[in-house]
């Protein structure tokens, strides 16, 4: 089992085009960006987000909120 093996974090950014521009994701992605909704109760949220994978293997996810319905 590799260092981070089965960790997800999440951070929630204002704008996801920045964070795609970082050199360090650079060919790092786990999953491509993507829009997803959550829901909670009766509240759905939509995010636009990125999953990448640093070196040790965590997998880091990059989420912008897009909005409540």
């Amino acid at each position: 089992m590799r260092l981070g093996e089965g960790m997800n974090l999440a951070f929630r950014v204002a704008d996801l085009d920045k964070a795609l521009d970082l050199p360090a994701l650079e060919g790092r992605f786990f999953q491509k960006p993507m829009i997803h909704s959550y829901r909670s109760g009766e509240t759905i949220t939509t995010v636009r987000q990125v999953t990448v994978e640093d070196p040790d293997g965590y997998l880091l996810r990059f989420v912008q909120k897009m909005e409540d319905v």
